[in-house]
């Protein structure tokens, strides 16, 4: 068994492989970003963000992406707010990160996202599986 903590970049292909991502990654409005906790059915994701910034600006722009089907902000205090995004997934983030959540791989949250276009994941699991798993990870 062993533990990973992975850095895995877009290399500024954010917003084609997920609308989302690129606001988590690359909005000016973000200062931080973390994803708590999230569930798949293979079409559609969901996930509870925590988020440092402007929520307005952000709560503005989620309502522009077709790929969001719903979404649930509360505010968190001054410059701070959790998010529950259900939106569906796209080719690109399921190439990227599918590799992810298969086998006995355990994803520890939280997922934290990066200015610069860098997300972070902790990952648990057998020897094989998480060496399976990230040569999957596309270059």
């Amino acid at each position: 068994m062993q533990h990973v903590r992975v850095r895995v970049t877009a290399h500024g292909r954010e917003a084609a492989i997920h609308p989302v991502y690129d606001i988590w990654a690359n909005a000016p409005y973000i200062d931080r970003s973390h994803a708590l906790q999230w569930n798949s059915s293979g079409d559609a994701l969901g996930i509870l963000h925590y988020a440092e910034g402007d929520a307005d600006a952000f709560e503005s722009a989620i309502g522009e992406i077709p790929e969001v089907t719903d979404y649930d902000l509360e505010r968190a205090g001054e410059g701070s707010f959790y998010v529950y995004i259900r939106d569906e997934t796209t080719e690109s983030l399921e190439e990227m990160f599918g590799s992810l959540l298969t086998g006995a791989i355990v994803i520890v949250p939280p997922i934290v996202y990066r200015g610069d276009g860098w997300v972070s994941i902790s990952l648990y699991g057998p020897d094989a599986d998480l060496e399976a798993a990230l040569a999957e990870i596309p270059r």
